[in-house]
């Protein structure tokens, strides 16, 4: 499936060629939305109403790695994409912060690699590839190094 809105809320291990279709989304999409025909002239909403309280429409990327589940429910879980839970909307936190390109996230990034979910440590190794191939490869590089390091001291 490649629905963008399908691939946020997916559990599934998402293709690398379709991560960067994902773009900076989070959860959801709307762009059939934006593209159809029939919304072409439809004036945008300016009713404050729509703009949730909580979170005033942003995710704080760095807060939901480091806050709990009681907490992240206690603040995103009014947020439609909550049902689907912490982990999947940090995995989509990465691949668009991958997508972003912006160097300053290589930082944060590499402190996903020691995360203790895989998924988190593959999806940010993704993200700084994405990021800078060759930057990103010195990265993982040094990480692959000292796994390698580990793995013969343990002699496994």
């Amino acid at each position: 499936m490649k629905c963008v809105s399908y691939l946020t809320q997916s559990k599934e291990d998402i293709p690398y060629d379709l991560r960067t279709r994902m773009g900076i989304k989070i959860y959801g999409c709307d762009t059939c939305q934006l593209v159809c025909p029939k919304n072409k002239n439809v004036q945008k909403s300016e009713h404050n109403e729509f703009i949730p309280n909580d979170t005033k429409g942003y995710l704080d990327i760095v807060e939901l790695f480091q806050m709990s589940n009681k907490n992240f429910k206690g603040k995103y879980g009014s947020m439609a994409g909550s049902w689907r839970g912490k982990k999947i909307l940090k995995r989509n936190c990465l691949v668009a912060l991958g997508n972003m390109k912006d160097e300053r996230s290589l930082d944060f990034l590499k402190k996903v690699l020691a995360d203790k979910e895989p998924m988190m440590r593959k999806y940010a190794a993704w993200a700084i590839l994405n990021i800078n191939k060759n930057i990103g490869g010195n990265i993982i590089k040094d990480v692959k190094n000292e796994m390698e390091r580990l793995l013969k001291i343990f002699h496994i």
